[in-house]
């Protein structure tokens, strides 16, 4: 995704909490604790709200 975002300038965002994504594409993402597990955690949101 990260690779995809810089090939076509889509502008590049990291959270406080070490997720990327773009604003462009509406979509972060991110990790989230399971237990002992680590699970990937997508976000998706509008163009029209905060990032």
């Amino acid at each position: 995704m990260i690779q995809y975002i810089e090939q076509h300038d889509l502008g590049l965002r990291f959270t406080p909490g070490g997720g990327a994504g773009s604003a462009d594409l509406g979509l972060i993402s991110g990790a989230a604790r399971a237990g002992d597990t680590t699970v990937g955690e997508p976000t998706f949101f509008a163009e029209h709200w905060e990032v």
